[in-house]
């Protein structure tokens, strides 16, 4: 199981993955991801959105478990009913899955990537629609957003 040092900084949590046994950092490099209790977003959504990175970018890997429910509250100074939320969603948008006196565990990135790749396709389509319905150049529109 992964172990996770948290850090706290002014009004933002830095989250740090630690090697199997806690000595040090897996990745070498800098903290992971970073909830800030200044966003608007509700607190059970960052966490969610922090791990969804974690598990598309494959920091996580497929069937590695996820932190329990109390350890990460814990760390995080949250109550726990926050932290089951923001696995509540990860669960239900196919992330996470449970097993029963276990935990839960990350599901396969692959299919996660490939659904959001379809997501991602279908809103462009839309965008390119509604760029052209107002006699737009997608193309310019697209050029501008790239930078």
């Amino acid at each position: 199981m992964m172990c996770y040092k948290c850090i706290i900084r002014d009004s933002t949590v830095d989250f740090m993955a630690m090697d199997e046994d806690c000595s040090g950092r897996r990745d070498g490099g800098d903290a992971l991801g970073v909830i800030d209790y200044r966003d608007s977003r509700a607190i059970y959504e960052q966490i969610a959105a922090y791990y969804e990175k974690l598990i598309l970018s494959g920091v996580l890997r497929e069937d590695e478990q996820m932190p329990s429910v109390r350890s990460l509250a814990m760390e995080l100074s949250t109550n726990p009913n926050t932290v089951q939320k923001a696995y509540a969603r990860l669960e239900k948008d196919g992330f996470i899955y449970p097993v029963k006196g276990r935990g839960n565990f990350v599901c396969n990135a692959q299919a996660l990537l490939k659904r959001r790749r379809g997501e991602l396709r279908e809103r462009m389509a839309e965008i390119i629609r509604e760029a052209r319905d107002l006699g737009l150049d997608a193309e310019a529109i697209f050029g501008d957003a790239m930078g």
